[in-house]
């Protein structure tokens, strides 16, 4: 783990930039303000990447600050045409994980939001997209361009972001094995069926349990809480998804 010494120094000046963004969001972030808000499995990577520099490339989606803003202020990620494609596919991509490898099941329907409590750390929580049989599932689209990152299918040769989020969610639900069902293709003008995605290859994953890395994600969402969310001070980087 590197030392987080040079992060603390530059803590006064970044976190003016964070509190710049807090302050023009103005008036919504009184009506977030009671709000309970939990780290979640798609925001411990930029965490981690907070106080170690050489994983500074999990944080390429969103950085601490942002989720800073979330748990501190209720300012919520709106997502991007990727996150919005992947949550329109997760249907097709569900039946096709029960055609294929085994039955599932969530608690909700598809669209609407679920969420799993850690069972010892009650600031942890996590948002699986469905449980298998004895597993939880992830539901994945990728561009084709994205596909020298993944291994080969039926191995745990997951990007490690993606990996770090499987974690946290095993660690959270308390299961051994993650399936992650991928389709890599491109974005295209809706079809009749009003997917936006032409797929041109799904690939199986199958990631088990780390213990040691759930701990270090554990250590490090931990420490992120007691350092900045309970205190209430921004983090020494700014928030890059939530552009205010």
């Amino acid at each position: 783990m590197a030392n987080p010494d040079p992060a603390r120094e530059t803590a006064d000046a970044a976190g003016k930039g964070v509190a710049g963004a807090v302050a023009a969001v103005g008036g919504m972030l009184g009506a977030a303000a009671g709000a309970v808000r939990r780290l979640g499995s798609s925001e411990i990577g930029a965490v981690w990447a907070l106080y170690d520099p050489s994983v500074a490339y999990l944080a390429k989606q969103k950085t601490a600050g942002d989720v800073w803003l979330r748990l501190v202020h209720g300012v919520e990620w709106k997502g991007n045409a990727r996150t919005d494609r992947g949550l329109i596919m997760e249907p097709s991509l569900a039946e096709l994980y029960a055609e294929t490898i085994g039955p599932w099941s969530r608690p909700v329907p598809w669209g609407a939001h679920w969420v799993v409590p850690h069972p010892a750390h009650e600031w942890a929580t996590c948002s699986p997209d469905a449980y298998g049989d004895g597993v939880i599932v992830e539901l994945k689209t990728q561009s084709v361009w994205a596909r020298p990152m993944w291994g080969e299918p039926g191995t745990s040769e997951v990007p490690d972001s993606y990996n770090c989020q499987c974690q946290w969610l095993l660690a959270c639900t308390q299961r051994a094995t993650a399936h992650v069902l991928v389709a890599f293709g491109s974005d295209v003008e809706p079809d009749e069926d009003g997917l936006p995605f032409a797929v041109v290859e799904t690939a199986f994953y199958r990631v088990d349990a780390n213990a040691e890395l759930q701990a270090k994600l554990l250590g490090f969402g931990e420490r992120f809480t007691m350092d900045f969310v309970r205190t209430g001070k921004p983090p020494p980087v700014k928030p890059d998804a939530n552009r205010v």
